[in-house]
């Protein structure tokens, strides 16, 4: 499930104000990179010294030590509530020891706004009471047959337009836990929804934020994005979804 972000309709002031007000949801606080004008034809991304400084974060720790940051800043019981839609944050030990998160590639199909882009498995609702949690574990079945249990966390919500009805719509992340690694290579995707699932390490997904050129609206723009394996790229909802992460990767980084 992928943000279409409000595009700027055309002067680049627009697009230098609609960046930096990007940039400062995503920074959470941490990392930002402040933006530096450039005459009227663009903008020129400053990073500061602390960025330089943390631009090497490495997680540290085993996956129990993110997973208790996670539930004590995070706790799971938010995800027990209704949710008009929810994604899973699945992660699980990689093959360093490492904590890697799962997550898919979507089929590419014309007017669809999500077509091809990096995603969390997730969906809507199907019933006005069925919790953010229940959303997300069917969704993570339907989509990339993989089973969860519990979730061991709720990240904050965030908001996007419904695809249908075009009013917003609040989606709540849920991360759950594996104890082993899926079988990436025999996962059964669903047709037509999605074209493969992969694993992404914890330490890239909190990791410092650049830029991609990608399609809003009618235009090509530079957005904030993170580059995952395969060639990839993790920009919009997804990304803004996934940035808590980097404040509970720098606090675990802490407890070595």
């Amino acid at each position: 499930m992928q943000h279409e972000l409000g595009a700027p309709r055309t002067e680049s002031g627009q697009l230098q104000h609609y960046l930096e007000s990007v940039l400062e949801r995503l920074s959470e606080g941490a990392c930002a990179a402040p933006l530096t004008r450039v005459g009227t034809g663009g903008v020129r991304v400053r990073a500061r010294s602390s960025c330089s400084r943390s631009a090497g974060l490495r997680v540290v720790g085993t996956l129990a030590n993110v997973i208790d940051e996670l539930a004590r800043r995070f706790p799971p019981e938010h995800a027990q509530r209704p949710a008009a839609a929810a994604v899973a944050l699945v992660l699980f030990p990689g093959s360093d020891g490492q904590p890697c998160a799962l997550l898919i590639e979507r089929c590419r199909r014309r007017g669809d706004r999500w077509s091809g882009d990096v995603a969390l498995p997730g969906g809507m609702a199907s019933h006005r009471a069925e919790s953010a949690a229940d959303v997300a574990r069917r969704e993570t079945l339907e989509e990339v047959g993989v089973r969860v249990g519990e979730p061991v966390a709720s990240l904050p919500h965030r908001w996007t337009l419904h695809p249908r009805r075009k009013r917003p719509m609040r989606v709540v992340p849920v991360v759950f836990r594996l104890d082993e690694p899926p079988p990436l290579d025999a996962l059964e995707v669903e047709d037509g929804e999605v074209a493969a699932a992969f694993a992404v390490p914890l330490r890239t997904l909190a990791g410092r934020v650049g830029f991609a050129r990608k399609r809003v609206g009618r235009s090509r723009v530079p957005v904030p994005a993170i580059h995952v394996p395969g060639e990839r790229v993790l920009w919009g909802l997804t990304l803004a979804m996934t940035r808590p992460l980097k404040l509970v990767a720098r606090h675990v980084e802490g407890m070595r």
